[in-house]
């Protein structure tokens, strides 16, 4: 009498497609982990930042009144249409010339190391979204002046592309479209 040893094609096919199933919902997994563990790297760096320009302002009795992108200048690498050194680039919708740019201060840097053991880490992946009139690109942590509010507060902005961005205490959420959210932290009033 003679036997059959093997699998029947049908066999593999079930255990394929099991490995299959296995491999996406893996995949899926690792994604949204990798998703969720750099918003958390974000929320600490505007929480650092926050705690870091209090503590300057703590120890001088003034806030530095200026725009800039708080990191060192290695944190912004030159990168598609950032240069070297800046976080926020504003160019016109159709015609693509570049409104303004905001770029590492290093004075502020090392005027803020003064006061502080560290910088906070500004490398993130950059975020675009559109106004009216401009295309408006960011990446890492922002201090900025806001010129139009007549109290002139200082803000920090650190930028996402999720929408389910855990933001520190404190944090306003702002969304500028499907993909650019931002954490606001009002840092003081003049």
């Amino acid at each position: 009498m003679r036997t059959n040893k093997g699998f029947t094609i049908v066999e593999l096919l079930i255990v394929v497609v099991i490995i299959a199933i296995l491999a996406t919902i893996t995949i899926i997994s690792y994604n949204g982990i990798q998703a969720r563990a750099l918003d958390a790297k974000r929320a600490t760096a505007a929480s650092s930042a926050y705690k870091a320009l209090s503590n300057y302002f703590t120890l001088t009795g003034s806030h530095i009144k200026d725009n800039y992108c708080l990191g060192e200048a290695k944190d912004y690498p030159a990168d598609g249409i950032f240069t070297a050194g800046s976080c926020t680039v504003s160019t016109h919708l159709t015609t693509g010339a570049v409104y303004s740019r905001l770029t590492v201060n290093s004075s502020v840097n090392n005027t803020l190391k003064t006061a502080i053991t560290s910088i906070p880490d500004g490398s993130y992946p950059t975020v675009n979204y559109q106004t009216s009139t401009r295309n408006e690109y960011a990446r890492g942590v922002v201090v900025y002046i806001d010129a139009g509010d007549p109290d002139h507060e200082l803000n920090i902005y650190i930028y996402s592309n999720t929408s389910n961005f855990t933001y520190p205490s404190g944090g306003i959420k702002e969304s500028y479209g499907p993909s650019a959210h931002v954490c606001r932290i009002k840092l003081y009033r003049s």
